[in-house]
């Protein structure tokens, strides 16, 4: 069951393109699920996924991907404080 989830949104081609790009994380309450992210640019787009096991990625992670795991933790995080 999806209980965390994290967005960051970014640009990552020279080409600007604007922020259309993400990597969108989505954990259960032992930091295990996966991560989608996509990437666009004016002359292409593409999808990845990256399995998470409490965690960590068989992988490398790129800095967004890490980073939206961090969101969904923290989101997970404000949840329970309020």
């Amino acid at each position: 069951t999806v209980q965390k989830v994290g967005v960051v949104r970014y640009s990552p081609f020279a080409d600007g393109g604007g922020n259309y790009s993400f990597s969108l994380a989505l954990l259960n309450a032992h930091n295990s699920g996966i991560i989608i992210t996509n990437m666009y640019g004016r002359q292409q787009s593409r999808v990845y996924t990256k399995k998470i096991t409490e965690g960590k990625s068989e992988v490398p992670l790129t800095e967004e991907e890490a980073k939206a795991i961090s969101v969904a933790n923290n989101n997970q995080n404000q949840r329970q404080s309020n």
